[in-house]
């Protein structure tokens, strides 16, 4: 199980965030050789973090050759002549090679646009070239499709060294990463896990601990009777939110009342017929839900609205949770209480994951890192949160 408990066994998320931003810093130029790194204080203060973790940030640049540090003196950034003749990430290379990006959706969605962003960052573009490539196929299946064809595609890349991808295929697409990883191509999966046949190096949120977290927000405003909105997509992600939905209401002692679970039959869909219909199927009476945990933002915005259009008041009369946290890209005030997703995090741990299994591709086992995902309360839950 996917618990707080086991991402703090792990190397803090927080260090390798801050460690790959002021590394790519340092590799731009943006923090000249020679001169100060920033105070730690002035580093704990940009990117909310506390003192220990700068300090390990520091250690493990200086572990790096990035740094210089010394007793009772300000840590200075090291010139090119002292740092070892490889790059930030990946081993020296004659010519630029490629890795490869496949992601759903595609990057004009502020949420993969910021996974790229990420890898941007980290990417030393001297060496590596990023080729970013996703499904715009009009259905899942034909999605799903070109998906295998852009995998089969790659395996015959002379220049590619590895592969991010954020799948959507599942089993269908399982042929062609076994013939990527016959043909020896380092993989990361990120977001969605991939098929139980494939073991591979895997970058995501605890989706699980978050949903536990947003339901027992919602235990501790009083409700009772929860209703959970899914989908029919098989990825890991979806299975992961419905379970910490569930355990919490088990911890709770709140009885699971399967007619509070709804899946949405189209998720990608921006009309609210379908969500007037599960709203509608909801029990009624004393097991009528006063609120309602969304699968993703994108649902539970088109939840909102359609209880809207039956003159419900959301945060009052029913309230929502969803996850993701897309409102962060768009203009006015955020109004959703949400699981918020760090998906510029997520780019910058697979683009470092791969690059360790390009210089170490035998010997190593497959790596989960999964990030927190942490919860934003706003009016949806919490009406007097506007006020405060």
């Amino acid at each position: 199980m996917n618990t707080k408990s086991v991402i703090e066994s792990r190397i803090s998320p927080s260090v390798e965030y801050v460690t790959g931003v002021i590394a790519a810093r340092i590799a731009s130029g943006e923090y000249p050789a020679g001169r100060w790194l920033p105070a730690e204080r002035e580093i704990a203060e940009e990117f909310h973090v506390s003192r220990n973790v700068v300090k390990s940030v520091v250690k493990e640049l200086q572990a790096r050759s990035l740094v210089h540090c010394s007793s009772r003196c300000r840590t200075v950034v090291a010139g090119l002549t002292d740092r070892p003749t490889r790059s930030i990430v990946g081993k020296p290379k004659s010519k630029r090679h490629t890795l490869g990006l496949w992601i759903w959706p595609m990057t004009d969605y502020p949420s993969t646009a910021a996974i790229v962003t990420g890898i941007n960052q980290t990417l030393n573009h001297e060496e590596y070239r990023l080729m970013v490539t996703g499904a715009t196929a009009p259905s899942w299946t034909e999605a799903a499709k070109s998906e295998s064809t852009f995998l089969m595609r790659m395996a015959d890349d002379e220049d590619l060294s590895g592969l991010i991808l954020w799948c959507i295929g599942g089993t269908q697409s399982l042929p062609a990463l076994q013939t990527l990883r016959r043909r020896q191509i380092p993989l990361v999966f990120i977001d969605r896990r991939p098929p139980q046949e494939f073991a591979a190096d895997y970058v995501g949120v605890d989706n699980e601990w978050a949903a536990f977290e947003i339901t027992s927000h919602l235990l501790a405003q009083g409700h009772r009777h929860i209703a959970h909105i899914s989908n029919l997509d098989g990825a890991s992600t979806v299975a992961e939110r419905m379970n910490g939905y569930q355990l919490a209401l088990k911890q709770a002692g709140i009885y699971e009342d399967p007619d509070l679970i709804k899946h949405l039959e189209d998720p990608s869909s921006e009309e609210d017929i379908e969500c007037k219909r599960l709203l509608a199927d909801l029990p009624k009476g004393e097991r009528a839900p006063t609120a309602i945990f969304a699968v993703s933002d994108h649902a539970a915005l088109r939840i909102m609205n359609a209880l809207r259009a039956n003159d419900v008041r959301v945060g009052h009369d029913m309230a929502v949770a969803g996850f993701d946290g897309i409102e962060r890209w768009r203009t006015g005030s955020r109004t959703l209480t949400t699981a918020c997703q760090p998906f510029e995090r997520i780019g910058i741990q697979a683009l470092r994951l791969l690059m360790r299994r390009i210089e170490n591709p035998v010997g190593s086992a497959y790596t989960d890192v999964l990030l927190e995902a942490p919860i934003e309360v706003c009016v949806s839950t919490k009406p007097e949160v506007a006020d405060a």
